[in-house]
């Protein structure tokens, strides 16, 4: 079983009614969380960013469960669709995972209300405890985070 969670710092909402309001120049950091039972290959997390917010280079990290947070390297961003965050974490044993990202809200035009919806996907081979067994691909998409200005 594998279980996908996505929130922010600015804490987000849930959809377009609940949204949090947000500035301009302000950072929305979102944090994924990937609970595993079982070992994971192939991982990819794809997160298309909403139109307004740019993604923040060098603030790309992994930890796992409680350790320290180590910088993911060669994030490609526009992979994938026009503004998506493409980060490829390979092998993941069975275990607890957090990755997080900043963005900045962009400039917005004067007196227009801006929605940023923000969900991810996590592409992976999934490994049972048989070895024989081949894996299983699983794409899962995380829940949405909403910001407004």
């Amino acid at each position: 079983m594998i279980d996908f969670h996505k929130t922010s710092e600015v804490k987000g909402g849930n959809d377009k009614n609940d949204a949090v309001l947000v500035e301009v120049g302000d950072t929305i950091t979102y944090i994924l969380e990937i609970n595993t039972k079982h070992a994971l290959s192939g991982v990819k997390v794809t997160d298309p960013l909403p139109e307004g917010l740019s993604f923040v280079e060098g603030s790309t990290y992994l930890k796992a469960g409680d350790g320290d947070w180590q910088l993911v390297e060669g994030i490609k961003v526009g992979e994938g669709g026009i503004g998506s965050l493409v980060v490829k974490l390979g092998n993941l044993p069975a275990g607890q995972y957090f990755f997080k990202f900043d963005t900045t809200v962009d400039k917005v035009p004067l007196n227009v209300e801006q929605f940023y919806i923000n969900q991810a996907t996590l592409e992976c081979d999934k490994f049972t405890n048989d070895a024989a067994e081949e894996p299983e691909r699983e794409s899962l998409l995380s829940e949405q985070v909403s910001h407004t200005t």
